[in-house]
């Protein structure tokens, strides 16, 4: 069945096509459009191109390639920030499930195929509802299991009562301080806090702060991003959070905290006035973090409910196979004695 699939890459005239597919289909997330991923790449320097897998002129899917080059080797690498940058199926209009299952074989085989023969390593993460990738794994695709947490939305008791009693608490106890979280456009704001958040754990930001400033105008010409700040009566911005969408898909893509107000509910307090303005448009949205120990804890207690995410992953060249052995060898030496 997969011969009757060609794939190619689109050009720039067709990314229109491709963003609207991404739009509408349940495997396509905000992260492998062209706005954003598009955007990533121009800030940092990275390569990036459209696939497109096509039968009889029709787009049945893709995938955005974000790549970096290792000396002679061109790599698919998973963009920094990004929750997914898999393959995005468009499902076939029939009723039968042996159909579903053949086409969507049927298509990431193509892509796959396509995606090996150019690259020497390739990382992909699908969305949640994509979790047949045998097109992949039966060309020699190393699979391995990652996840997500998803949370159902509803009004802000109904959260409430899905979450660890101790979250309402929390929500409380920011309402008496006085704290208010709206919508709005002040990414300057939230740039800060976002930093703060990761030096905090003696880390640097993931992409630099102009990257995000970016991408989030990119997202808010298309319509298809919000921030959500919380500041104090005095006006000082306390938390925040953004939330990126398509038509099917919301997902919370970045969040932080002034570390001084963490203790008064303050994060606890954005997430359910960012999740109660979601619930305006979508059923759920897609919390991830669940592959953080300490994020998977505060995803938990919020309600969430998890999810099983495919990554797949292809090293064709043995040199790079060795390099990677050595920092893996060099990160978990075993203790002497």
């Amino acid at each position: 069945m997969s011969e009757e699939f060609t794939a190619r890459l689109l050009t720039p005239e067709e990314y229109p096509q491709w963003d609207a597919l991404v739009d509408s289909v349940p495997s396509g997330t905000p992260f492998q459009a062209t706005w954003w991923m598009g955007t990533l790449a121009r800030e940092l320097g990275a390569y990036f191109a459209i696939v497109g897998c096509f039968r009889k002129g029709v787009l049945w899917g893709g995938c955005a390639l974000f790549g970096r080059r290792t000396g002679p080797f061109c790599r698919l690498v998973f963009p920094p920030t990004a929750l997914y940058n898999g393959i995005v199926v468009k499902p076939r209009d029939t009723d039968s499930y042996p159909t579903q299952v053949m086409h969507t074989i049927a298509v990431t085989d193509c892509l796959g195929r396509w995606i090996q023969q150019r690259f020497h390593e390739a990382h992909l993460t699908h969305h949640y509802s994509l979790l047949d990738v045998r097109g992949l794994v039966w060309q020699g695709w190393r699979s391995r299991v990652r996840y997500t947490y998803i949370l159902p939305l509803g009004s802000s008791e109904e959260m409430l009562r899905r979450a660890e009693r101790t979250r309402g608490a929390m929500v409380q106890q920011a309402k008496h301080a006085g704290l208010r979280c709206e919508p709005c456009d002040d990414v300057e704001a939230f740039l800060p806090l976002y930093a703060r958040t990761f030096a905090r754990h003696g880390l640097e930001s993931p992409v630099p702060l102009s990257a995000i400033a970016a991408i989030y105008r990119a997202g808010r010409e298309r319509g298809a991003a919000q921030l959500f700040l919380t500041r104090t009566p005095a006006g000082e911005a306390v938390s925040g959070t953004v939330a990126l969408w398509t038509q099917r898909n919301a997902v919370l893509w970045l969040a932080a905290s002034e570390p001084a107000w963490l203790e008064q509910g303050a994060s606890v307090f954005t997430y359910f006035e960012t999740f109660a303005c979601l619930a305006k448009r979508f059923r759920e949205v897609d919390y991830a973090s669940a592959n953080v120990h300490s994020l998977h804890y505060s995803a938990a207690l919020l309600g969430g409910e998890l999810r099983l995410v495919a990554r797949t992953e292809l090293t064709r060249s043995p040199a790079l196979r060795f390099l990677h052995a050595l920092r893996h060898m060099g990160r978990f030496q075993p203790e002497e004695g």
